[in-house]
């Protein structure tokens, strides 16, 4: 997945936020992302956040899904900084995605920079 996030939105809570965009590889496939932090909140500067659950699908048009994460499986979501004023979360993830044929993927090295509204 490559590209830009079109759509970030925060719970009123501050504590879930999910995610979304097109990928810039391929114009029918895009990325979407719900996280979880509690009991972490988004109500002031922070850093190394690691979310208690992250939900993570990679999608084709027409399809029902690429890959997708699964509940119970690892998969780590961290926010290395949240700057309150600007509003840009910027972070890592990574950890096992599954087809639809159920076969396990990789999912490494991944990186985010979003603005939550």
């Amino acid at each position: 997945m490559c590209g830009l996030v079109d759509t970030a939105i925060l719970t009123l809570d501050r504590s879930t936020f999910t995610f979304f965009g097109p990928s810039a590889c391929a114009s029918d496939s895009g990325l979407i992302f719900s996280v979880f932090l509690g009991p972490a909140v988004l109500n002031r500067d922070m850093y190394s956040v690691n979310a208690g659950y992250a939900a993570f699908y990679y999608y084709k048009t027409n399809a029902p899904f690429v890959l997708i994460s699964r509940t119970g499986q690892s998969f780590y979501f961290t926010v290395n900084s949240y700057i309150h004023a600007s509003r840009i979360a910027m972070g890592t993830f990574s950890g096992f995605a599954y087809r639809a044929d159920g076969r396990s993927v990789e999912v490494k090295n991944g990186r985010f920079k979003i603005k939550l509204l």
